[in-house]
């Protein structure tokens, strides 16, 4: 039996707007809104312990770093220390010229009358009052009919004009209106329209802007579709809508947030009000780095520089002490991260070529990459975090990263030779390898690079190799010295290769038998030069049924020393921890 009880009778479905011609769902938004960022008060409002004032400047410094315009920075009557952090800015300086600060309080007229004490001096400001208009605040909260509500905001209204001439006067500041229209989504339409109405009408055409309309999902619910209808009937029924802005503040009760802002934008929307990654009560407001960041991915540059996310996901988490989820939209930590194998091997396979498009010239290059939204470059990150290593992963990835970090490119059959040494260790540890842990991995596995710090049996110290340029000149020549356990030796042999001139040298000091099964050579262009990578697939004579063969890579801007490396790589892997008799 469920735990969860019948919701029918406590719960009441939204009642759907008869709203003809409906033209929201064939349009499409071709350019970003008006952005306005409420994380210096509504965010802070919602913060278990709110911003000091050098934090809240903190944060202040960096939305006009990213290119805020509009920016909501305290509720002055809520406390001495919202009233002094106004007071700060204008005083300081901070505000650019280009800036507008808006700032909130309730329709009441001694917080008001304080509201408007804060902004003494300011440049440019949007007083943004508030009223809620649904039946619940009404009867609950305000006890108050419709037209007493509208006697209310009006009075209010009229209290905002006279104050900010005053203020033009006597410090020149600019004031624009905004009146928020709490609980507008739980709104009857034709209580919203004349609520608005008689704001509009009170405040009149304005000297400094239009006014802004702020239409929000207080609590978000219904679906986004609902939202987006009683903004399209909004706006095609208010007489003064050529005259005004419509904001949208949505918030993420349902978890559609950025999806009702967007429709929002759709059904006629201008402005957007919201935060920094969603920070705001309860579930949050809308996400501006989610919705500005969908926009840049459908090719529309949002006005706002989140090209260094990382720093805003610092500057936030300092000031905000809240955490971002490693999944959360663009900003997490694990956004641009594959495990899967399948995952991994498509994103290796689109990165490819990407790369060998752009190499081509290919400009521009449109952003094609399985799995993949946006390309993390474009927000400062890099491709290291593409691909971890788990026991869900695949040979594709690890090839990836060995690629993207050491240059070499892997072979299918080395791939699937890695691959199970990395899957082996994996399964032992069950937890995710990283990056440069696989690294050293390969390194110590293939003896790459510096030999002799991973304990190799075989160490190529000189060598001096003779091609042969014709059948007449005779066989190809290796003479050369290495040190065997620690012993050197001064060697020489012959053969139709290098590789094979190398092996019958080793012969007489290794006492083994080594013959070359498979091989591949790679030579990539990086930064202008040319480095060749070989790799060797080296079989080792013995005794009936002990025959063993492993691969090796080396690498080298000379391709015969590549060769030799590989060689060289191949036996150490073969003799392991044998001694060589010599």
């Amino acid at each position: 039996m469920s735990s969860l009880q019948d919701p029918i009778g406590k719960y009441l479905p939204y009642v759907a707007i008869d709203l003809s011609n409906r033209e929201w769902p064939s349009r499409r938004v071709t350019s970003p809104p008006v952005w306005c960022s409420t994380d210096l008060r509504d965010g802070n409002q919602a913060l278990e312990q709110p911003m000091t004032i050098e934090q809240k400047t903190l944060f202040f410094r960096h939305l006009v770093k990213c290119g805020f315009k509009e920016i909501e920075i305290a509720f002055p009557s809520a406390s001495s220390a919202e009233f002094d952090f106004v007071q700060t800015l204008i005083r300081d300086g901070e505000i650019p010229d280009d800036v507008w600060i808006q700032v909130m309080t309730p329709a009441r007229p001694d917080l008001i009358i304080r509201t408007m004490e804060a902004l003494a001096g300011a440049n440019k400001a949007i007083v943004q009052f508030y009223a809620a208009g649904c039946p619940c605040f009404r009867e609950v909260v305000y006890n108050k009919t419709e037209e007493e509500l509208v006697d209310r905001v009006v009075q209010a209204t009229d209290l905002l004009r006279q104050l900010a001439d005053e203020n033009r006067i006597k410090y020149g500041t600019k004031f624009r209106l905004c009146y928020a229209l709490e609980t507008f989504s739980q709104t009857e339409p034709h209580v919203a329209l004349k609520i608005c109405t008689a704001v509009k009408e009170a405040w009149g055409p304005g000297e400094d802007g239009p006014m802004i309309l702020n239409l929000p999902s207080t609590t978000e619910v219904a679906p986004t579709n609902h939202f987006a209808d009683q903004i399209e009937y909004f706006c095609k029924n208010f007489k003064y809508r050529k005259d005004v802005v419509i904001s949208l503040h949505t918030h993420n009760d349902r978890g559609t947030a950025v999806a009702a802002s967007e429709v929002g934008l759709l059904a006629g929307g201008d402005r957007v009000d919201g935060t920094l990654f969603g920070n705001g009560e309860r579930s949050g407001n809308v996400d501006i780095v989610t919705l500005a960041l969908n926009l840049f991915t459908q090719g529309i540059h949002p006005g706002l520089d989140f090209g260094n996310l990382q720093e805003s996901i610092d500057i936030y988490t300092k000031c905000t002490q809240l955490p971002i989820h490693p999944r959360h939209p663009y900003s997490g930590s694990l956004v641009y991260t594959a495990f899967s194998g399948s995952h991994q091997d498509a994103i290796k396979k689109g990165l490819e070529k990407r790369a060998l498009a752009l190499a081509n010239g290919v400009s521009p290059c449109r952003w094609d990459i399985p799995y993949l939204l946006l390309d993390p470059a474009d927000i400062g990150r890099n491709y290291d975090a593409l691909i971890r290593v788990n026991s869900q992963s695949g040979k594709g990835g690890i090839a990836f990263i060995i690629k993207e970090r050491l240059g070499v490119d892997l072979p299918r059959p080395v791939q699937v030779e890695f691959y199970n040494v990395v899957q082996s260790l994996n399964e032992k540890r069950q937890k995710d390898m990283p990056t440069e842990e696989i690294v050293q991995l390969f390194r110590s596995y293939y003896y790459f690079g510096d030999s002799a710090a991973a304990n190799a049996r075989l160490i190529l110290d000189t060598s001096s190799v003779s091609i042969a340029t014709s059948p007449d000149s005779g066989p190809t020549s290796f003479r050369g010295t290495i040190v065997s356990d620690g012993k050197p030796h001064t060697i020489y042999g012959e053969g139709e290769t290098e590789q094979i001139a190398f092996l019958s040298a080793l012969e007489k000091p290794l006492e083994c038998y080594f013959g070359i099964r498979q091989g591949d050579e790679r030579t990539p262009v990086s930064d202008g030069q040319t480095i060749t990578t070989t790799f060797v697939h080296l079989g080792r004579r013995g005794p009936p049924g002990a025959d063993a063969a492993t691969w090796g890579v080396g690498l080298d801007r000379e391709p015969s020393i590549a060769r030799l490396r590989s060689v060289v790589s191949a036996i150490n892997k073969l003799l392991g921890s044998r001694r060589i008799h010599a």
